[in-house]
């Protein structure tokens, strides 16, 4: 397992303000997930943010919001493994998202590769017979398709979609737990119910959400804005009401991850006590009371 070499910032208090925050609490809870030896880890950031990891001169007018904050966090996070980065590698979903990156970051700065162009190239082979032992990276011939440079440590996959995340699954049993696996921006809960049932509980049941600050909402829910789903291992899964002054307001918590209609019940409690009279609020702030 990887060593314990994060280091830099004060120690995180309470839910993010801000992205500063965000990123410094992401350091700490990496940190705490690998002196757990924790080797599967989920990490999701708001898509779409900007990170300011690039620059407004980055990249161009074509670049989408979506695709661009996502390369920024798998800039970052390839940022917190810098002792090791030889022996780290960035997967992208697609190929052209791979050399975008790799033109903007540089190509020596790591190595980034695509999972459609990893399981294409498996299709392409010309032996169809299949055979056991191939793994992930294995043509059905059991030869090898473009794959993962030997003493790889640390792989991130960045942003992969319910189909990918087959792929992922395959990716996690291939390779050994010395070996650090990382999804960035998909959160495994939301994506789940687009995958077969023992992939989706397998996948939910190895990656460690080690940091996890995302927008909450729902279309029942129209009166309550700015509400965040929060978790930074090891600790509770929290939702919060982001206010203009003061730190978040937390609307539940529990240790586990919430359910849909825990989320829910969450956001119209929280919009049913925004709704009252001033006075009526401060009671129940300070009494307890309904």
């Amino acid at each position: 397992m990887i060593a314990n070499f994060l280091g830099g910032g004060g120690e995180p208090q309470g839910i993010p303000r801000s992205i500063k925050d965000g990123i410094n609490g992401l350091r700490f809870a990496m940190q705490r997930a690998l002196r757990d030896r924790k080797s599967r880890a989920e990490i999701n950031l708001p898509r779409g943010t900007p990170l300011g990891v690039e620059g407004p001169g980055a990249g161009s007018a074509d670049d989408d919001k979506y695709e661009k904050s996502d390369r920024e966090l798998a800039r970052l996070t390839v940022e917190l493994f810098k002792p090791i980065i030889d022996n780290t590698v960035v997967i992208f979903s697609q190929g052209r998202q791979a050399r975008r990156a790799a033109s903007i970051w540089g190509t020596a700065l790591v190595k980034t590769m695509a999972l459609d162009e990893m399981t294409s190239s498996a299709i392409k082979r010309k032996n169809k017979k299949a055979k056991k032992g191939g793994g992930f990276g294995a043509s059905e011939g059991g030869g090898k398709m473009t794959t993962l440079p030997p003493g790889t440590e640390v792989c991130i996959v960045v942003a992969p979609g319910p189909k990918e995340l087959s792929a992922v699954r395959r990716l996690s049993e291939s390779l050994g737990f010395d070996t650090l696996l990382i999804i960035l921006n998909t959160p495994l809960e939301e994506a789940s119910p687009y995958l077969p049932k023992d992939e989706a509980a397998a996948l939910l049941s190895e990656f460690e959400p080690v940091f996890f600050l995302n927008v909450l909402n729902d279309a029942a829910v129209k009166t309550l804005d700015n509400v965040l789903l929060y978790r930074s291992y090891p600790g509770e899964w929290s939702i919060a009401q982001k206010g203009a002054l003061g730190p978040p307001k937390i609307l539940a918590s529990k240790p586990e991850r919430f359910t849909k209609e825990e989320k829910l019940i969450a956001l119209r409690e929280g919009a049913e006590n925004n709704a009252k009279p001033l006075l009526e609020k401060l009671t129940s702030s300070l009494w307890g009371s309904g």
